[in-house]
């Protein structure tokens, strides 16, 4: 079995192989940007990548958030450990009209959307 370290610099190698992501998202035109993902040393998202992951990789897709219905967003979050601990991230998503949203503790298989798209993915690879 690999460890933590070869399994993440496997994942970094890939990435030169990842194709950029083409979409609209927030924006005004359909822009290309490059795959972004987030992990600490052991492989996993804790708080503190999960706090980067969001302001350098999703906020960025919606530049033109305002206090109007059409121009906000809602985050459907993992509720795991820590993912709802700063009231400061919380204040700052609620600045720029970005609201989170967290799913039902403990129900991860059932109730998150990545889960039920991906599960077979990561079952079967």
């Amino acid at each position: 079995m690999a460890s933590s370290e070869d399994r993440i610099q496997r994942q970094s190698k890939s990435l030169q192989f990842m194709p950029n992501v083409k979409g609209k998202f927030g924006c005004n035109s359909v822009r290309e940007l490059p795959l972004t993902f987030g992990m600490n040393l052991n492989g996993d998202m804790d708080y503190a990548e999960y706090e980067k992951s969001l302001f350098s990789s999703i906020i960025t897709l919606f530049p033109d958030l305002e206090d109007q219905p059409e121009l906000q967003i809602m985050l459907n979050i993992d509720s795991g450990s820590g993912q709802l601990q700063s009231k400061l991230v919380l204040f700052i998503l609620r600045l720029i009209n970005a609201y989170k949203y967290p799913n039902v503790p403990n129900t991860t298989a059932v109730t998150q959307m990545s889960n039920q798209n991906y599960g077979p993915c990561k079952t079967n690879f």
